[in-house]
């Protein structure tokens, strides 16, 4: 596990933290849209102007990313290593995972709060511009997730 988090990491530092900050604003809009186009197919090119616009005003802090996901693999390393009972290991993920504001620096929430903020305005005004056919492609892709908690929720 922590040489697949280290691989993980290596992976992170080379597609997040190199290049001039444009370059590097560059990937991740380049990764946003391939995310996108996973829940909606391809964007035509107003909505390309939309995403270059939504993160040619967004910060980056791919650095204070990439320190929060080493010390929840440290974290996590020593909750696996430790073996605690099972109602201690999933207080601690739960802690970990869901409970964020207890550990995490308040500037780094407010920081994310922005951000998240900024998101759902940007997804708001690319709906406004969402095809027929992307509309159907989006809702397949709940439909899907739908299923797959359904099936992953019923009971034996």
């Amino acid at each position: 596990l922590a040489r697949r988090f280290a691989e993980d990491n290596h992976k992170y530092e080379r597609d997040s933290l190199r290049g001039t900050p444009d370059e590097r604003r560059r990937k991740r809009m380049h990764r946003f849209v391939g995310h996108l186009e996973g829940w909606v197919g391809s964007l035509e090119r107003d909505q390309r102007v939309l995403v270059e616009e939504f993160y040619a005003g967004l910060p980056d802090f791919s650095d204070e990313i990439l320190g929060e996901r080493r010390f929840r693999q440290g974290e996590i390393l020593s909750i696996v290593r430790g073996r605690a009972a099972r109602a201690e290991t999933a207080a601690q993920l739960k802690r970990l995972l869901v409970d964020t504001a207890d550990w995490r620096r308040p500037e780094y929430i407010k920081k994310l709060r922005v951000r998240d903020q900024r998101m759902f305005e940007f997804l708001a005004a690319l709906s406004g511009t969402l095809t027929d056919k992307q509309r159907a492609a989006l809702q397949e892709r709940v439909r899907g997730f739908i299923r797959d908690v359904a099936i992953l929720t019923r009971p034996d």
